[in-house]
């Protein structure tokens, strides 16, 4: 049996019928830290919706004129 490594964060979700089980596994030797990698997905997330709200306020601007 292949050496079973324990996840270091686990979390369960639901959406609509379907039930998702996510388990995390860290690099110990790694660089960063998890909250390091979890704060540049999140700013990253931000900055895509932000990108994303103006492009869509910048296309409805265009369609009025």
């Amino acid at each position: 049996m292949p050496n079973q490594k324990t996840p270091n964060y686990s979390f369960s979700r639901r959406l609509g019928y379907t039930h998702y089980d996510v388990d995390v596994y860290c690099d110990p030797d790694a660089k960063v830290t998890y909250e390091d990698r979890l704060i540049e997905l999140i700013r990253n997330n931000l900055l895509a919706e932000d990108a994303d709200d103006h492009n869509h306020t910048a296309s409805d601007d265009n369609s009025a004129a």
